[in-house]
């Protein structure tokens, strides 16, 4: 086929998919997609839909209809989800605004977009590197493309244009992938959310625990036999019967469940945190728990780096904790993808070699609705808060039912969204890693697993040594950050001329973005703007935390 104007859209499109723009090629055009002419001279393509016939754009002047669908849309993302090319007349405003740095267009057919290739001039869609194509996608391909390019710190909240006949000609195909659209979004949202709530908080409490962190850290022995202590209710049925399998085990508590241990006068052998908030530190008021092996994350609440004498970081999933492991000081991992710090002792009892795991107070519920066990943080908190007109009791039942609409009851036990997510998670996690469990009598979440497989688990919890100091080390970083080039074009284009090194720093910064972003919600913050001063409140805190260290060594 001799079609120059064919020819030069394909050799745009390789430009940005060469598979898709291989495949195009290989295809017939659409025999039920015809072009037609507007008043103005434009093609437009027009879709024969059984016995409808639905014109894509106006046949009078698509150009001005794209304008005013682009100025009716109050856009405050920086990236776009477009359903239906067309002739891509809605499509050049959204790729002339400069506050837009994604366009994902979602097509059905590549039949059509033949045709449409055939005898419509797209280059500017095709060459801009704004743009991206997915053809009748599967629910995986979605999911992995959007979780490889929407970023929420970055771009903000997701908006999707919709080519009203486009969707009209193909109606179930383009709600499905709306579905799956929002499915995808629920998980990227809520580690959006956790970004926003945390990021700034991960990233000072992380700064501020590198001086301890420097410091040698005795390893944590392996052992076949693992207790772990969880603060649920139902830990209150078996304080015997962790006395009496003390022996020949090793005792890992949560530190919510502290408190309850300490009632029982139970000593653990290893306690383990991860909430970076600084509530965290009223778990261990009055415990004289400060000799025992504190397990933390790197981005923990420096109160407790300077309490306890036996500390053993270890890093998470935030960008930051992953690039001091990478580059200053190896740091072992535990999974905190649970989200609660039940789910992450699970993880350190597997790393330390654990046969079998027996849990305690890992409820995930509120058994006769109570929420936790005697003694834990939530008492003293409502103790302190009582009165005539507002008991304990009224303060615990207010607690428990904060969301009657997502409550749900079975036998007694109380459970809602959250906690059943917590428990799926965990139970899914015990699974997938062959790990041999099992919860006790009188547990009302049944966590116990059998595995044939044996856990090899690493010989000793430790983290490395560093070859500079963690001052050094800072110093160096913020250096980086400072050299990396301000951002005052388009991100795609931006991100894409980046070394790996250079994105692996913007990685550590994007947390913080999402917590900028939070605190401006009501504000439509430019891509550029929340990057730029994402990196400037980072460079600030590290001059901050040098100085304030300073002074206190003097």
């Amino acid at each position: 086929m001799n079609n120059p104007l064919f020819q030069q859209n394909i050799i745009s499109l390789s430009s940005i998919n060469p598979e898709l723009a291989f495949s195009i090629s290989q295809c017939s055009p659409s025999e039920n997609c015809i072009i037609e002419q507007s008043k103005d001279g434009s093609s437009v393509p027009v879709i024969k839909n059984h016995k409808n016939i639905l014109q894509l754009h106006s046949l009078y002047n698509p150009v001005k209809e794209g304008e005013k669908l682009y100025k009716s849309g109050d856009i405050k993302s920086g990236f776009v989800i477009v359903f239906g090319l067309g002739g891509g007349y809605h499509l050049y405003p959204y790729l002339d605004d400069p506050s837009i740095h994604n366009i994902l267009i979602i097509e059905t057919d590549k039949n059509v977009l033949r045709k449409i290739i055939e005898n419509i001039d797209l280059g500017r869609i095709f060459a801009s590197r704004k743009t991206d194509f997915l053809i009748d996608p599967g629910f995986d391909e979605l999911k992995k493309n959007l979780i490889e390019k929407y970023n929420p710190s970055i771009y903000g909240d997701l908006s999707i244009i919709q080519l009203k006949n486009r969707i009209n000609s193909e109606p179930y195909f383009f709600e499905n992938i709306f579905r799956e659209i929002k499915t995808i979004l629920d998980s990227i949202s809520n580690d959006f959310a956790s970004q926003a709530q945390f990021g700034k908080r991960w990233f000072k409490n992380t700064l501020q625990n590198l001086q301890y962190a420097e410091e040698y850290s005795k390893p944590l022995s392996p052992s076949s036999r693992i207790l772990i202590a969880g603060a649920g209710p139902s830990i209150e049925k078996h304080a015997e019967l962790i006395r009496k399998n003390r022996g020949n085990s090793v005792l890992i508590s949560t530190d919510t469940a502290l408190p309850f241990l300490k009632g029982e006068n139970i000593i653990p052998d290893i306690i383990i945190s991860i909430d970076c908030q600084h509530i965290t530190y009223n778990h261990f008021i009055g415990t004289d728990c400060s000799s025992i092996p504190l397990v933390l994350d790197l981005s923990s609440p420096v109160h407790l780096s300077r309490i306890f004498k036996e500390k053993i970081y270890f890093s998470s999933g935030h960008p930051f904790s992953r690039y001091i492991a990478t580059y200053w000081k190896n740091f072992p991992v535990i999974d905190t993808s649970g989200g609660n710090v039940g789910h992450s002792a699970v993880s350190l009892a597997k790393s330390l070699g654990a046969k079998l795991i027996e849990l305690y107070g890992l409820d995930y519920s509120y058994p006769d609705a109570k929420p936790y066990a005697k003694n834990s943080l939530i008492y003293s908190y409502f103790r302190k808060y009582e009165s005539r007109t507002a008991s304990i009791e009224s303060s615990v039942f207010s607690f428990v039912y904060s969301n009657p609409g997502n409550i749900k009851s079975n036998k007694n036990v109380i459970t809602n969204s959250k906690l059943d997510s917590y428990y799926k998670h965990l139970r899914d996690y015990i699974k997938a890693n062959q790990i041999s469990t099992e919860s006790k009598t009188g547990s009302p979440r049944n966590l116990t697993y059998k595995s044939s497989n044996v856990n090899n688990g690493s010989l000793f919890f430790s983290s490395g040594r560093s070859e500079i100091t963690w001052r050094d080390f800072v110093i160096e970083y913020r250096n980086k950050l400072i050299e990396l080039p301000v951002v005052d074009t388009g991100f795609n284009n931006y991100y894409q001329s980046l070394s790996k090194k250079e994105k692996e720093l913007w990685a550590t910064v994007f947390p913080v973005c999402a917590s900028i972003r939070k605190e401006n919600k009501d504000e439509k913050l430019d891509t550029s703007y929340v990057l730029n001063e994402g990196k400037k409140w980072c460079i600030e805190t590290i001059n901050k935390v040098l100085k304030e260290n300073i002074f206190k060594n003097k």
